[in-house]
């Protein structure tokens, strides 16, 4: 993200072609270059597979994936492939990240919260204890807290206002001004949630009885954007919710977890510095998508 904000990413650009680019390669982690090779060999495989079976016919009866749309995507204009070899693979990348990194923070971000506060955990822990499946409201609730709390795309996806400008909030932005809102800061706002540090799933669950209208609920909710909105949503994001609820309630179905004891990865520390204090907060950095060092947990089978 640091370099797309860069007063020079122009000049970057155009001198990757041009020498950069071998560079860039040279600098290139061990690792990095390992993640490269593995995307290269799967994009080879998989566009292998889709030649094969289309020409054998037995395409129609294959599993079609969001890269088998994307591989069979003609171009209207021209009737060819719509996406070049390079193309392909920095579209699988962006499958891989967007399916693979985001969920796990989230799933990393509950079970953080979810330990720090015995209160959650043992209200969660013991619906399963009794064998009563919690209903779909209450586990969304108990995961919107992570997503709010523990973004995976901490900073902003920023769009270009667009000729004749814009209008946000009182304020006037000419075209050309690229604009955001940062998830992390966003997911913070006491303005949004009042106590928005507190991992408290009380809020998205209406009880009039507890203080919480169907009102201040409703409000949180216009607040509540993890996977973005609009046209540049998140195309998986019913596929990401699913998952996650399904590794979280089989996970707490059937094993118990705590906190190992006196590890404190993860958590905040007065030594970190302004924003970074509360232990009760998973420290996330941010790399366009979140990056974080822990948790270390212990389970035990129920």
């Amino acid at each position: 993200m640091q370099v797309s904000k860069s007063p020079l990413l122009d000049a970057i650009l155009w001198l990757k072609p041009r020498g950069l680019n071998h560079v860039l390669e040279w600098l290139t982690p061990k690792e990095i270059k390992r993640y490269y090779a593995f995307l290269d060999q799967s994009v080879t495989d998989r566009t292998k597979l889709e030649l094969s079976l289309q020409k054998s016919g037995q395409d129609e009866h294959m599993r079609k994936d969001m890269f088998h749309f994307i591989y069979q995507a003609k171009d209207p204009e021209t009737g060819k492939p719509a996406y070049s070899r390079e193309e392909l693979l920095a579209e699988a990348s962006l499958l891989i990240i967007a399916g693979y990194d985001t969920t796990s923070i989230s799933v990393c971000g509950f079970f953080f919260y979810i330990t720090h506060y015995p209160r959650v955990y043992k209200n969660s822990s013991g619906t399963f204890a009794r064998l009563s499946p919690p209903s779909m409201k209450s586990w969304t609730a108990r995961n919107s807290p992570p997503l709010r709390l523990t973004p995976a795309g901490p900073s902003e996806l920023s769009r270009t206002i667009l000729p004749g400008g814009l209008t946000i909030n009182g304020e006037y932005f000419p075209a050309g001004c690229n604009v955001g809102t940062a998830g992390w800061s966003n997911g913070h706002n006491d303005l949004n949630y009042g106590d928005s540090s507190i991992f408290r799933p009380e809020r998205w669950i209406v009880d009039e009885d507890n203080g919480v209208s169907a009102e201040s609920v409703a409000y949180i909710k216009t607040c509540f954007h993890p996977f973005s909105a609009g046209p540049g949503n998140c195309a998986g994001q019913h596929l990401a919710v699913l998952e996650m609820l399904l590794v979280v309630a089989r996970t707490l179905w059937r094993m118990d977890v705590r906190m190992v004891p006196g590890d404190r990865t993860g958590e905040g520390d007065p030594k970190l510095g302004w924003g970074r204090r509360d232990r009760m907060s998973f420290q996330l950095d941010d790399a366009y998508i979140a990056l974080r060092d822990g948790l270390m947990l212990q389970f035990k089978r129920r």
